[in-house]
């Protein structure tokens, strides 16, 4: 894919991802990921009173978190807090439809135990249009392989709305589809190596003038021409609902970082990613 001499490109010797690959759209994560953001990475509601509170990431890995919600109690994710700086927070104030992370009074893993959230039903609201021509789209999950599903049920994981997709989870077909617009020529942008259902999977999507190309654990697996996006202006929302999917994406979640940009060192992102999160 041609690259833009304006893309992003890393800043030597800052410690932490956005400070090495600054200018994100939005960032969402359970870890610190600028050392200009000392704020909280979320506010948790806790079952037992329905208490809210804010905890930093060193609280949540810390067991601060865990100790606050309570023993046999279950703690919900109501904000994900933006540290791109830009403050556009992900926020669910439905009570059922929030992600879980901690569960019976323990904070939820992935298998290479580090801080996740736990989806099953609708997740964030974002209230902001982040679409560009051009854009970098990372994240962390770990589908959930086991529910019955229909024969053709795709579970999103990021949307603006309608059927403009950022990336899906094809359960059905054990597939990640990192890119899935109204109108994609070429390619389609299915990823559709089997996954294993105990791993955790980063995903990306690049697009450069209309090119998309999509990634998991750092390997192209498709790539396609977008010819248009109907609902381009649209809001973004995460791991929700659209025209296309019968049920929002289920399994766990730890981060998600969206660039109006290309960044022209997305290796080096994704390979930061996998070493936090030993995806391998």
């Amino acid at each position: 894919m041609p690259m833009n001499p304006r893309l992003l490109r890393p800043l030597a010797g800052r410690s932490l991802l956005l400070d090495r690959y600054p200018d994100a759209r939005v960032a969402y994560s359970l870890r610190r990921l600028s050392s200009a953001y000392s704020g909280p990475v979320v506010k948790v509601r806790r079952s037992s009173d329905s208490a809210e509170e804010d905890f930093t990431a060193t609280e949540v890995s810390g067991g601060s978190l865990a100790t606050w919600v309570g023993a046999g109690n279950d703690g919900f994710v109501r904000t994900w807090y933006d540290q791109s700086g830009n403050g556009t927070n992900a926020n669910q104030t439905t009570s059922n439809r929030q992600p879980k992370i901690v569960s019976s009074g323990s904070l939820v893993l992935t298998p290479e135990g580090r801080p996740a959230m736990e989806l099953t039903t609708t997740g964030f609201a974002v209230g902001a249009n982040v679409y560009s021509g051009s854009y970098s789209f990372f994240s962390v999950i770990q589908p959930d392989l086991t529910p019955a599903v229909s024969s053709f049920d795709l579970f999103q994981a990021m949307a603006a709305t309608g059927n403009a997709s950022f990336f899906r989870f094809d359960r059905n077909n054990t597939r990640l589809v990192w890119f899935l617009a109204s109108n994609l020529t070429t390619g389609f942008g299915y990823i559709t190596q089997s996954l294993n259902p105990n791993a955790v999977y980063s995903g990306t999507a690049d697009i450069v003038s209309g090119a998309v190309a999509l990634y998991r654990n750092g390997a192209q697996g498709a790539s396609g021409t977008l010819a248009s996006w109907s609902d381009r202006t649209a809001d973004l929302s995460l791991f929700a609902y659209d025209a296309g999917a019968s049920v929002p994406f289920q399994g766990k979640a730890s981060e998600i970082i969206f660039y109006t940009s290309a960044v022209a060192a997305r290796a080096d992102v994704e390979a930061e990613m996998q070493k936090h999160y030993g995806i391998t």
